[in-house]
């Protein structure tokens, strides 16, 4: 099963980022109902370590806090972008700590279940877009979009199975930041 752990964003900001969807050649725009923020890339993992996986997962607990919009970004740059995303940051810098603490808490669990660390860095965002080499487009957005404030009280567990029209996303279960499994999917 190819996973990943992930933030689902809230009904009015997949509605409000659906909307910033311009048609333009050579962009892939990610389906209203796949947006999310990862928290971490698991790739292929044996569906018969899914239990051992979950109980790491379920142990995580810190306290609910709320993020908001940061506004847009790309990757490697927006001269020549190959991702387009809308970054996240917390509401206040105790909930910027509280989502850090979020994914160092899912790094250690994953740690202790024996996966590798991650070697590069985390900036936390949602993937609006991909974009193929040689394409143009201009980014950021022209228009100013608001986002209302976004609590965060767990994540979600994912399984993602690639087709030709593009991922179809699939909730295995849900951690309560209180540390424990909420429902499996």
């Amino acid at each position: 099963m190819r996973l990943f752990l992930g933030l689902w964003l809230p009904g009015q900001w997949r509605e409000r980022l659906a909307g910033l969807e311009v048609p333009c050649p050579g962009v892939k725009w990610v389906e209203k109902e796949n947006l999310h923020l990862t928290l971490r890339f698991l790739g292929e993992v044996d569906e018969k370590s899914l239990p051992s996986l979950q109980k790491h997962l379920a142990s995580i607990s810190l306290s609910p806090f709320t993020l908001q919009s940061s506004g847009p970004g790309a990757f490697p740059d927006r001269l020549a972008p190959r991702v387009l995303w809308w970054g996240v940051r917390g509401r206040t810098e105790r909930d910027s700590q509280r989502l850090f603490q979020l994914k160092t808490e899912v790094d250690e669990a994953l740690s202790r279940w024996g996966m590798a660390p991650e070697a590069r860095g985390w900036r936390p965002h949602i993937t609006l877009a991909r974009v193929k080499e040689g394409a143009r487009v201009y980014w950021p957005p022209q228009q100013n979009i608001l986002l209302p404030p976004w609590p965060v009280t767990g994540f979600a567990l994912i399984a993602s199975t690639l087709t030709a029209q593009g991922p179809i996303y699939r909730n295995l279960c849900e951690f309560s930041l209180s540390g424990q499994e909420e429902k499996k999917g």
